[in-house]
């Protein structure tokens, strides 16, 4: 079991957003729902 961890952590519009260490990007909703966010490939995350 591989272990991931956090890299960045923040919230907009009252969703939490994080980014692990594989560079994916889940948002937590309101209702703690947890999606994978899917990113332009020409936008990478900072």
């Amino acid at each position: 079991m591989a272990t991931i961890s956090i890299s960045q952590a923040f919230s907009h519009d009252g969703d939490l957003y994080v980014v692990d260490s594989l560079g994916k990007l889940w948002r937590k909703a309101a209702n703690n729902k947890w999606t994978i966010v899917e990113l332009p490939e020409d936008k990478p995350v900072a």
